[in-house]
């Protein structure tokens, strides 16, 4: 399949010594080079992946040559330099592995290129992972070295932290050892890595890296799988092998609810009944559309070679062409905008207009059941409500925004600076969608905000929501934590074949079997009930960790605070019924007891202060009317100390307005 230099690849990584790909790479990117790109900012994260600091490179490279980050070991990983700088891609040629690749065939707009470089100090690097969407990788060096030990495919769940024990080992005596294979990159080598395959990097003194993660056809159909597994939709149809262009597999109709207005000189405007967007065509390409919808056989390259690519990406872009196979998906839509936005109205089409740590609020009205007749489905509504009277302006939307007050902790923060935005509702039939429908919805949306770099703030919904949620993050947080506020464990097994169907009482069994989470914090946990062991067997899970809502209540949350992990970033997952003083028809299941207000609020206060929380989700909020003390009002403060805490606030403790 590739040539004979890359012999062996991709049954096992191979190493590429005397490369010319890289030779102006390396002449021309020294720290000096690097010091020059003015005005460029970096993310800098730890050996774990996190992000945790933005530095411009210029400041950055400083430290490297004053050896200032020795300590911290922080390191610029993952810099798309491409986008600021795309004279640099002439600097370098890729290897002939990658002539094939069918990532590099998506538009930008829906799949950003996965081509990164590395910069940093001697003993930074990469944890021990496998790459994102079950994809190949080169790896090249610049300057320094790069130490690797790489493990075949295998599943480390329960055993990771003893893997990663054993990484380390291989590293420290540089040679192989066993299933462990282990490499030395030097400047202008390339280590090919296969799909799958475990690895963990280290850099020797200060180094600068070079990598892409592609796709071929040996294993497109795992990678779209996992695309699938991750939401990722709107990529499927650049992955296949199933067609004889190889970029496809999907034949692409007009959205059946399209509508035509006809407009002077020629002219048609297209648009949906569930989008804000429309767009002005000739005549010309309404014809080529009724040819497409005549055809039923038009897949993404037939179209683009009619149209035009640019055409193709943007009538996809706000639905107005769409994969027929995924006509039940987007039937409807993705998301409903409300009339009462809590934030800014967003239509998720300009998701990709966002900037790093926007947060971006829906409501999700997924349920698989009801308790008590009490439904949670739209229990969202009501936090959204109360949320968007909390910042609503006092005097009506006309008038200039001022500044939002907060008097429990003596903060202030001006309404522009909030970035907050409201995407709607997930669209949801209830006649003809399934709840996997629904999920997978849920799923495609929250890849695609948090891919964006932007924070999501999930409704729902009861807890079922949370399988979905987590599942749709795995590409952009591949470590990650989740912090589980409930008075259930949702670990309920019955021994029979509804433990096999995903719902709201076993939704963690499902949550900690996805491959990227790495552990769970339930807290407030209290429940007090009747464990059947016919057909079972007990285990326990290394995944899990557990603060009682008595250990929380009686002796406080420090031993949470002391052991939460701050090198992953995490997850909140609240349902409401953890509250105290919640009952019927507030939530659905209520527990006698529960977390006090105050001792809540300043346990997630700190949390949001110190770690990194890439999203939240509110869910089991029943339907009752909203009240001052319930269980809506109080996620609607909680949403607020998490906005607060990811903007630049100032003191407002002194202050008293007067009228001028």
């Amino acid at each position: 399949m590739f040539s004979e230099i890359y012999k062996g690849f991709p049954n096992e990584p191979i190493l590429v010594k005397d490369s010319n790909l890289f030779s102006e790479a390396i002449k021309k990117w020294n720290l000096d080079y690097f010091m020059g790109l003015k005005n460029t900012k970096v993310s800098l994260s730890d050996n774990e992946g996190e992000l945790n600091e933005t530095l411009e490179i210029e400041d950055y490279i400083k430290l490297l040559i004053d050896n200032d980050l020795n300590s911290y070991k922080k390191y610029a990983a993952g810099w798309r330099f491409f986008e600021s700088y795309p004279d640099m891609l002439k600097d370098f040629q890729e290897p002939i592995i990658t002539k094939q690749d069918k990532l590099q065939n998506i538009p930008e707009n829906l799949f950003k290129p996965l081509l990164w470089l590395f910069i940093g100090p001697d003993g930074s690097g990469t944890n021990l992972h496998y790459d994102t969407l079950m994809t190949h990788a080169w790896l090249a060096v610049i300057s320094g070295k790069k130490r690797v030990a790489l493990h075949p495919p295998e599943n480390f769940e329960g055993i990771f932290e003893l893997k990663r024990t054993q990484a380390s080992e291989v590293l420290a005596r540089r040679h192989s050892i066993n299933s462990w294979k282990y490499f030395d990159i030097e400047p202008g080598e390339i280590l090919c890595i296969p799909s799958g395959w475990w690895h963990e990097v280290l850099n020797e003194g200060i180094t600068i890296g070079l990598s892409r993660n592609f796709t071929t056809s040996d294993i497109s159909e795992r990678v779209t799988q996992t695309a699938i597994d991750l939401g990722m939709l709107s990529i499927l149809p650049w992955l296949s092998n199933k067609t004889q262009t190889g970029d496809n597999f999907y034949k692409y109709r007009t959205h059946p609810k399209l509508i035509l207005s006809s407009l002077d000189n020629n002219i048609t405007e297209l648009s949906l009944p569930f989008g804000t967007h429309k767009l002005k065509v000739n005549s010309n390409l309404i014809k080529l559309l009724e040819d497409i919808d005549l055809n039923r056989n038009a897949t993404a390259s037939y179209i683009k070679e009619i149209i035009g690519e640019k055409t193709f990406d943007t009538l996809v872009k706000y639905y107005f062409l769409i994969p027929g196979e995924h006509i039940h998906l987007l039937n409807n839509g993705m998301c409903n905008l409300n009339n009462n936005p809590a934030g800014i109205s967003l239509n998720i089409s300009d998701i990709d207009q966002l900037k790093t740590d926007d947060v971006v609020l829906f409501h999700a009205p997924l349920v698989t059941g009801e308790n008590s007749g009490i439904s949670v489905a739209r229990g969202g509504a009501w936090v959204r409500k109360v949320l968007n009277q909390s910042l609503a302006h006092p005097l009506g939307r006309n008038h200039k925004s001022g500044v939002l007050i907060d008097l429990d902790f003596g903060d202030q923060l001006h309404v522009d600076k909030l970035n907050l935005f409201d995407i709607g509702d997930v669209t949801f039939d209830f006649l003809t969608d399934t709840v996997d429908v629904l999920g997978n919805r849920v799923s495609s949306i929250c890849q695609k905000i948090t891919s964006q770099g932007c924070r999501p703030i999930i409704l729902g919904g009861d807890h079922t929501l949370a399988y979905y949620t987590i599942k749709g993050m795995a590409e952009k947080y591949p470590n990650l934590g989740i912090l589980h506020f409930d008075a259930h464990t949702d670990l309920y097994t019955l021994g029979n074949s509804s433990d096999t169907q995903l719902n709201h009482a076993n939704v963690m069994h499902w949550v900690k079997n996805l491959q990227h989470v790495k552990k769970i914090w339930q807290i407030g946990i209290r429940d007090f009930y009747h464990q059947s062991m016919e057909g079972l067997f007990q285990s326990t899970s290394e995944v899990i960790e557990r603060l009682p809502a008595y250990e929380a209540e009686i002796h406080g949350y420090d031993r949470l605070l002391e052991q939460l992990d701050s090198s992953i970033p995490w997850f909140i997952s609240f349902d409401v019924d953890v509250l105290g003083f919640v009952d019927q028809p507030e939530t659905s299941t209520p527990v006698l007891g529960g977390l006090s207000y105050y001792k809540l609020l300043d346990c997630l206060d700190k949390i949001f202060k110190k770690y990194f929380i890439v999203g939240i989700e509110f869910v089991e909020i029943g339907g009752g009317e909203v009240s001052a003390h319930g269980p809506a009002a109080i996620s609607s403060r909680l949403i607020s100390r998490f906005l607060f805490n990811l903007r630049k606030t100032s003191n407002s403790n002194q202050n008293v307005f007067v009228k001028q």
